[in-house]
């Protein structure tokens, strides 16, 4: 096993500090303010400028996975050995889904060293020069690596430490060496989080740096670390407008072969589609159910999603009703297709249009054996309407009704909405869900009922944002309403927010967003305008100090 080294501890010397000072040490950039365009008010919410609060993030595996591979060139593999990401309050970067503890630690110290096993064994992929006729060599590695492996900069003090390391791994030859500054800097706090500790524009106030802002952007749009594109702009103070901001931007937009993993995993997140696992559906009642349709539903609904972002046009209305999608014969089947070949084939389905008709979407909105509109109006109240009830009662259990037996979902929800105890807020959710009956629990299209009646897809919004409440038949034309909705457009820019800073619901600031949901509204639910002027925003690069 390789040595760890070092603890982390604090603010290095030379890293600028919450008070606007550094020690003297030249970071390639002038300190000229950003504009936030009005007069900064600490006493006001979000400053009177739109400022944003921000927890500190640490990188989900899906981050660490992509980092490793560019930090890297590709040269080494990424360690399952990263703990896994799970969701609090609806994303993975949450700061409660984030905490370190003894285990979660030991796993990243073995994640460092399997990576750190890999430079041993081939040492040449990363460091070309020779130390024996070099002198320079390690030095030279360490300014290159350093800054790469932190994203910006190294400080004279972090600077030692990684030589420190190369000097006790190189007691036992110089690919030891080189491997435990690998070991010391994927396991550093410098590399594991995303520190964002600015300089003060006011009590209270804090602004980015250009590479505090480089890394937001990268891992905002390229779940990974910044490309050298992205680094040299920062160290030319190129970020310090919104239009210096903006033409990073459209940059990396451009590469939608990046930026659509990325999107990817927010919907994901957002609509709380994890990866399917066979045990999740009743086999006696489901046996086709089986790993390779598991395998090709979560494939196609990422297909799906990325070929929306990919399009020519990404937008909240696509995502909701294209019907344009690739099958392969497991999920062809599932949807009625006849699919040739063995492989994926662009296909136009007319009748299942949008993520809400996406089989993995349904099987994961549902139970093992019922089609659960509790669970499926659940999700679209709270997901795409931002607009969810309040918290069942803590004796709910004891007082549920009693169904019939062979009771359908419609007549299960007649019994609950006209139950004193449970119809308050059963009513603002299952008939939403009902109106995805067509579609049994592994997304499959189902016309009639277990007694052989036929199945009735009408759902109704009651309460919430007047400009979807009504009745509607069917998942298509729910869809489509949502799609031309301001409020779940405006819902959507939220999530988006939340998923991108990390807050949870209690968190999120209406005047850190206003004037981005309101531009997303404008630009007709465009996800790369969203982007754009989020990120243009101030609540991209002000952050509000929390109190203690």
């Amino acid at each position: 096993m390789l040595v760890s080294f070092g603890c982390y501890s604090g603010v290095p010397e030379g890293a600028p500090t919450d008070d606007g000072q550094d020690d003297g040490q030249d970071d390639g950039q002038d300190d000229t303010d950003r504009d936030p365009g009005t007069e900064i008010d600490p006493d006001e919410p979000c400053a009177g400028v739109g400022a944003s609060v921000a927890p500190l993030r640490r990188m989900t595996r899906a981050q660490y996975n992509n980092t490793i591979h560019d930090l890297f060139s590709g040269a080494y593999a990424p360690s399952e050995m990263f703990p896994e990401s799970h969701v609090e309050h609806g994303y993975t970067n949450d700061l409660d889904s984030q905490i370190v503890a003894l285990r979660t630690a030991q796993d990243i110290l073995y994640a460092a060293e399997d990576v750190a096993e890999q430079v041993l064994d081939d040492v040449g992929a990363l460091v070309t020069c020779d130390p024996g006729i070099d002198t320079a060599c390690v030095d030279t590695f360490i300014a290159d690596f350093g800054p790469r492996a932190y994203r910006r900069p190294l400080s004279d003090e972090e600077t030692e430490i990684l030589r420190a390391a190369y000097e006790l791994g190189a007691a036992d030859g110089f690919a030891d060496g080189i491997a435990t500054v690998v070991t010391v800097a994927l396991q550093s706090p410098q590399f594991l989080y995303f520190p964002e500790i600015g300089r003060q524009r006011a009590p209270g106030i804090v602004e980015l740096t250009d590479y505090e802002l480089a890394t937001r952007i990268s891992y905002l749009l390229w779940d990974t670390t910044p490309d050298q594109a992205l680094l040299d702009a920062a160290a030319a103070g190129q970020l310090k407008s919104a239009d210096g901001i903006e033409a990073q931007v459209r940059r990396m937009l451009a590469d939608k072969d990046r930026t659509s993993p990325a999107l990817e995993r927010f919907v994901r997140e957002w609509t709380e589609v994890g990866e399917l696992e066979t045990f999740q559906k009743d086999p006696e009642l489901f046996p086709e159910f089986d790993p390779p349709l598991v395998a090709s539903m979560n494939e196609e609904f990422s297909r799906f999603v990325r070929g929306v972002f990919r399009s020519d046009t990404p937008t909240f209305a696509s995502l909701l009703t294209s019907t344009n999608t690739e099958v392969d014969p497991n999920v062809g089947a599932l949807y009625g297709l006849e699919i040739e070949g063995e492989g994926w084939t662009p296909v136009e389905v007319e009748e299942r249009g949008g993520l809400l008709t996406r089989a993995a979407l349904l099987a994961e909105h549902s139970t093992a054996s019922s089609t659960a509109p509790l669970q499926r109006g659940v999700m679209v109240r709270n997901q795409l309407l931002c607009d969810p009830p309040g918290a069942p009662p803590p004796n709910v259990e004891e007082n549920k009704p009693v169904y019939p037996e062979g009771a359908t979902e419609r007549e299960r929800t007649e019994i609950l909405i006209a139950h004193s105890f449970c119809g308050g807020c059963h009513e603002q959710l299952n008939p939403v869900g009902l109106g995805f009956e067509g579609y049994d629990p592994i997304g499959r299209d189902r016309t009639v009922e277990a007694d052989g009646s036929p199945v009735d897809e009408s759902g109704e919004i009651i309460g919430g944002p007047e400009d979807v409440v009504g009745s509607f038949t069917g998942v298509t034309e729910l869809a489509e309403r949502l799609a031309g909705s301001d409020s779940a457009m405006a819902c959507a820019s939220e999530q988006f927010y939340r998923h991108s800073i990390g807050l949870n619901p209690n968190e999120v600031q209406t005047c850190a967003i206003e004037s981005v949901q309101q531009d997303f509204i404008t630009s007709g639910g465009d996800f790369e305008e969203l982007i754009v002027n989020f990120t243009r925003s101030n609540s991209f690069w002000l952050r509000l100090l929390e109190e203690e």
